[in-house]
């Protein structure tokens, strides 16, 4: 809803107040001056309220959700300050085992965060139809059938644990490595720690994942349309390997980043730095709106005043 001022609603004539302050009465009779001033500035306060109540109205609800974003984003930057404070430890370690290169004794491939995303869901949509293609011929199925997407649902665990297998194993070497380099040294710096990796986890996932790899291929080995063309079936049973061994060379155990914005906080910050600049406006206008008021006054204030002196009235000491 758009609020129109009062004071703004016309054009106003100069005079007009001052006109209607002289018909107050028989003011040849009454010599009151000095009243209707008071009249008029007493009306100018009467407006002057109306505008600002009007503008409590207008600014009211833009007020309650700046408020209410303010309250979401600070809700959100503690928490951002609690988590980076819980992996500080981490964060330093792996700053300090960077500086002791062993980075060096390891093979990585540093892509940026959207990079990979791009890679991991590229591998993850492969293993999906890997397995359903596989799990569509052990049961018979057709594309698009219900066991078809069972089977490509059971894809996408099978990444999983490739992926959480890769994980571990990288974990691994990279401890391996951290251990050869404070052998280097007589006496270890306290400050690093080397990494301990899960071994149960890694036989766990490893396990599970190479067992699935083997019965997907077996399944479409054991196919007759697929015996024609074991080379294509050995490089679909390959893709699910690629993935683990994908995620082997990208995943740094080391790399603790703090936590930053996300987009959802940009989104709010960016919001509310609109409503701030809306209410900003706002209240420019209803300060314009109590100006216009004060210069209409004043002028209807001397109006009256030089209308009170031509007709030899006293007005001292009043005014608005």
């Amino acid at each position: 809803m758009r609020f129109r001022f009062k004071a703004l609603r016309h054009r106003f004539r100069p005079g007009r107040i001052a006109r209607s302050m002289l018909k107050i009465g028989d003011i040849d009779v009454t010599k009151d001056g000095g009243g209707r001033l008071k009249i008029a500035a007493s009306l100018m306060q009467i407006e002057l309220r109306e505008v600002r109540e009007a503008g409590v109205a207008l600014t009211e609800k833009l007020r309650t959700k700046i408020a209410g974003l303010e309250r979401r984003l600070g809700i959100r930057s503690e928490e951002r300050d609690r988590k980076n404070e819980q992996r500080a430890d981490r964060i330093e370690q792996g700053r300090l085992w960077r500086t002791r290169g062993v980075y060096e004794k390891t093979l990585h491939i540093d892509l940026p965060r959207l990079a990979r995303t791009a890679v991991y869901v590229f591998l993850s949509g492969l293993d999906f139809y890997v397995f359903a293609e596989a799990w569509a011929i052990g049961t018979d199925s057709r594309t698009g059938e219900v066991n078809w997407w069972i089977g490509g649902l059971l894809g996408l665990v099978v990444f999983g644990a490739g992926f959480l297998a890769a994980v571990q194993l990288k974990r691994v070497v990279v401890a391996r490595r951290q251990q050869e380099l404070l052998a280097e040294e007589e006496s270890p710096d306290p400050r690093f720690v080397p990494l301990a990796p899960n071994f149960l986890f890694l036989l766990l996932a490893g396990g599970f994942f190479l067992t699935m790899v083997i019965f997907g291929f077996l399944v479409r080995v054991s196919n007759e349309a697929a015996e024609a063309n074991l080379f294509m079936v050995a490089m679909a049973a390959l893709i699910p390997l690629l993935a683990a061994l994908t995620e082997l060379f990208l995943y740094d155990p080391m790399q603790r980043d703090q936590v930053r914005q996300n987009p959802i906080d940009r989104v709010l910050a960016r919001r509310q730095a609109r409503l701030l600049r809306k209410l900003e406006l706002r209240e420019e206008r209803i300060e314009h709106a109590l100006e216009n008021i004060r210069e209409k006054y004043a002028t209807e204030i001397e109006i009256l005043k030089v209308e009170l002196g031509d007709r030899g009235i006293a007005h001292e000491g009043a005014g608005a």
